[in-house]
């Protein structure tokens, strides 16, 4: 391997930066495939893209409630 790259995914098994991760490494000519398979150069960028994934659609915000002194 001339280039290797260590790539990310979470959750996974091995304790890194405060979380779990799996991680592969790979040849820098596949590394665009292993993007392509849910794989990221950054752990952050794995939680957030996991996160993202899993999060449910943002709620629109609450009206404000008025009281009887702020409707005069």
């Amino acid at each position: 391997m001339k280039n290797a790259t260590m790539l990310y995914k979470f959750p996974g098994a091995h304790e890194m930066h405060g979380a779990k991760f799996d991680y592969i490494v790979v040849d820098e000519q596949d590394v665009d495939q292993a993007k392509k398979d849910g794989w990221h150069l950054t752990t952050t960028g794995a939680k957030e893209a996991a996160e993202g994934a899993t999060t449910e659609a943002p709620k629109a915000p609450a009206k404000a409630k008025t009281s009887k002194a702020q409707e005069s």
